[in-house]
């Protein structure tokens, strides 16, 4: 027989055992994303990278791709002086 008292089910037993943190290289923090390259244009970043550099590859040049759209989208801002003379139909020495 059972001793009395209530039964506790085996999911809220805690855990003994102590794991340490796992070993190795930190997680990168990036999202998969699949895409699609012509055979020509993957053995082309294969002979500058190698295969192993395909992704960082990749990643890099998406990077400097947003950033040169971005710039392009921001407006430029003017100086109010510059503004002003320009507006007067005189040029503003640089």
């Amino acid at each position: 027989m059972r001793s009395a008292g209530p039964i506790k089910p085996r999911a809220l037993f805690k855990r003994m055992s102590y794991t340490p943190p796992r070993m190795g290289r930190p997680p990168l923090n990036l999202d998969k994303t699949v895409i699609r390259l012509s055979a020509e244009t993957r053995k082309r970043i294969e002979a500058l990278e190698g295969k192993r550099g395909t992704g960082a590859f990749i990643r890099d040049a998406v990077e400097r791709e947003l950033i040169r759209r971005e710039k392009a989208v921001r407006p430029k801002r003017e100086n109010k002086v510059t503004a002003a003379w320009s507006r007067s139909g005189l040029k503003a020495k640089k």
